[in-house]
């Protein structure tokens, strides 16, 4: 890289300029470039974040002292929005449940290649390290573009691709509409729905053309563009393959068939003989869709994004330019590393004095923007900035008032109502589980939430509920199979045969929880089917969701600021009660799966699984205190309104 250096002296600077004369080539991962392609200002940030101060950025005209002067400013706020007061990284974070993840993660790559070969007759190689894994690369312009595949086979007229997702075919498969859903099942390949088939080959649908076809054939196109939306539940996988479709397709001459490996979602678990995932219906644990036809309708949005990024890569000039605000860019398919903190900082959740406009409940924002005010986020910034006309839900009004007028609401009538249903003794009950790609035990799915902990606190009417004595907890000792010995115990602690109520927090996950428990053993079905009893109108009897005290939907009975849009039990307990987590050593459903893993191998991980089940007794207990202290508080403040 040529390089020549200007020094201009003014008062307490020195700059130095240096102009560039071509730059060294960049090395681009798949990983990176699906980064860098978000927006027009991903790459000026990465290239500060990487290279702080030896960034290779420059501005337009470096003769200008003003301009030289403010571009040295903006670098600077860049970069210490991207490290802390220690120099710590606060965009690029260790993600240690991440980290837990990957040898499941790998797991499923492994049974993909082994059923890959299995029923297609090819001869992939599984690799533990990416690094072994089989690389492409594509130069383009000085710039390496570069991907491993997860499994390849190769012979003298063809080369395969298959790209391995952890991730359930259920999206595809499944469908809440009465239309069909885009994909259907043959043997283990996913195919284009029957209905949508026969839609899609009818090309001139007219006024000739029956209702159902053309119904069929305008959901269709509907679901089909998510294929090629990015941003779209399972575009983004697509997408994904498309990238290394480019790459690959630009090193051969030869014909390349590209494939999708899936978890199926009604995969159930029979049981696992010889690393084989073995069900009751002979189905298999892994699906594949060939999607060489899709990628190559997404060879020209993948060398639109190239080429976009090859010319901001060549000016390296760094952009400073206020962008706009895109769902699509900034928060999905998954939240980019900069929002928040070097972009729409004052926009976001997790703005340090709060207030931003994306606290606006259950994205509340998508429906401005859906409704063409493009600018909404980018021009009011905070709740409390936007014309009050603009806000229609009455959950949205409410968030605006504690914004400007009063900071709590509470809406005694209806948080009496709901106290009003509570019977004792109460059984505040908490369950962890841990969630991982494939199943382990016998009856459970990919994904499912095995269930390995619970807390109960039970609270009687004229004793005092105290932190300790009353409360019981079952955790497993090992990380064998130990549900029945869970299931057993739970039955056994909460008596409902006189009377009484469950109070959880976020009844779905409870209830379903319970369910799955029945299924797995359903010698104990009496007393579980007691917890989900339901009346005449299908209310629940006996569980009550300490959540619906808060709000239901979008109705708010108890709002301040200091939620931020959310009633997470982590957000409101600080908010109304004296109490938190954070001087747990476990503070969140993640960290509590990551505990659990380390059964698996304490010695691994330099612990001891009665160290582990020490701090998840805390743990899960806080979860069901907490629950106690928050009923006690609103009782309170239902004596006070009144």
């Amino acid at each position: 890289m040529l390089v020549y250096n200007y020094n201009y002296y003014s008062c307490n600077y020195m700059y130095e300029v240096y102009v560039f004369i071509g730059r060294e080539n960049m090395r681009i991962s798949k990983t990176r470039f699906k980064e860098l392609s978000r927006c027009e200002k991903a790459f000026t940030l990465w290239e500060l974040h990487d290279k702080k101060y030896n960034s290779d950025l420059t501005i337009y005209d470096l003769h200008d002292r003003e301009k030289y002067r403010q571009f040295i400013e903006e670098k600077d706020d860049y970069i210490n929005s991207m490290y802390d007061e220690d120099g710590n990284d606060v965009i690029v974070e260790e993600d240690e449940h991440l980290n837990m993840m990957m040898p499941y993660f790998k797991a499923v790559e492994k049974q993909a290649i082994k059923l890959m070969n299995k029923y297609y007759n090819y001869n992939m190689q599984y690799q533990e390290f990416t690094k072994y894994q089989q690389l492409f690369i594509y130069k383009y312009k000085d710039n390496d573009y570069y991907t491993y595949v997860d499994g390849y086979h190769e012979t003298e007229d063809e080369i395969v691709i298959l790209e391995v997702k952890s991730s359930t075919t259920r999206k595809l498969t499944k469908t809440n509409t009465k239309y069909p859903p885009l994909f259907e099942r043959e043997g283990v390949e996913l195919v284009i729905s029957n209905e949508y088939a026969i839609a899609q080959n009818n090309e001139e649908l007219n006024k000739d053309a029956n209702y159902i076809e053309l119904v069929n054939y305008k959901s269709f196109l509907k679901m089909y563009e998510k294929i090629f939306d990015k941003s779209s539940d399972y575009g983004r996988y697509f997408y994904d393959l498309a990238i290394t479709s480019y790459i690959v397709k630009r090193n051969t001459n030869k014909k390349v068939k590209f494939y999708l490996a899936l978890l199926n979602c009604d995969f159930v678990l029979e049981e696992i003989k010889n690393d084989e995932y073995i069900s009751a219906d002979d189905e298999e644990v892994i699906n594949f869709i060939d999607c060489t036809k899709f990628l190559e309708e997404y060879d020209n949005i993948i060398n639109e994004e190239l080429e976009n990024l090859n010319n901001i890569i060549e000016k390296s000039i760094m952009n400073t330019n206020k962008i706009k605000f895109k769902f699509t860019q900034c928060i999905k398919p998954n939240e980019c590393a900069f929002f928040g903190k070097s972009c729409f900082e004052k926009q976001a959740k997790t703005s340090k004095d709060g207030g931003g406009i994306l606290e606006l409940y259950r994205a509340g924002v998508k429906k401005f923007i859906r409704e063409g005010i493009d600018d909404f986020v980018d021009e009011y910034e905070k709740i409390k900035n936007i014309p009050k006309n603009l806000l229609i839900e009455p959950c949205h009004l409410l968030q605006y008032k504690c914004a400007t007028e009063f900071p709590v609401v509470f809406n005694v009538e209806e948080i009496t109502k709901k106290m009003n249903l509570v019977k004792y003794p109460i059984y505040h009950l908490d369950f962890e589980s841990l969630s991982l790609p494939l199943p382990r035990f016998k009856g459970e799915t990919c994904f499912t939430q095995s269930l390995f902990q619970y807390s109960l606190h039970i609270e009687n009417e004229n004793d005092k509920c105290l932190i300790r004595k009353d409360n019981i907890q079952y955790i497993v000792s090992s990380f064998d199979d130990e549900r029945e010995a869970l299931t057993k115990s739970l039955c056994k602690n909460i008596d409902l045969s006189k009377g009484g109520c469950i109070m959880v927090y976020n009844k779905t996950f409870e209830k379903s929880r319970i369910k799955d428990l029945i299924s797995y053993f359903p010698q104990y079905s009496d007393e579980l089917n007691l917890m989900l009893k339901v009346d005449e109108e299908e209310n629940d009897v006996y569980i009550i969701d300490l959540a619906d005290f808060f709000h239901e939907g979008k109705k708010f009975y108890y709002y301040n600021s200091m939620l931020r849009g959310s009633f997470s039990l982590k957000k409101i307990l600080p908010a109304l009660c004296d109490l938190d987590y954070d001087d747990l050593e476990i503070q969140n459903g993640n960290m509590a799966m990551n505990s659990y893993m380390k059964f698996k191998d304490p010695a691994f991980y330099n612990t001891t699984i009665e160290y582990e089940r020490d701090l998840l007794k805390k743990y899960c207990g806080m979860d069901t205190w907490a629950m106690v202290k928050l009923l006690d508080k609103l009782r309170k403040l239902i004596k006070k309104f009144n």
